[in-house]
């Protein structure tokens, strides 16, 4: 069973694309870690997938 899943995830700051078209489908067995340096956009990826943020347009 899926937890979650984003597929075809796009996200600008202004006409900078910072992600381009970006998945992820983790399932309810699954612990997974994202890597990476300062500025990668790590937390723009996952941002979406909060439940704090669901429902909400950012």
């Amino acid at each position: 069973m899926m937890i979650a899943s984003m597929q075809g995830r796009v996200n600008c700051y202004g006409t900078q694309v910072v992600l381009d078209y970006i998945g992820l489908d983790i399932a309810q067995v699954e612990i997974i870690g994202l890597l990476g340096p300062n500025g990668a956009g790590k937390t723009t990826f996952i941002h979406p997938l909060s439940p704090v943020n669901q429902g909400k347009p950012r």
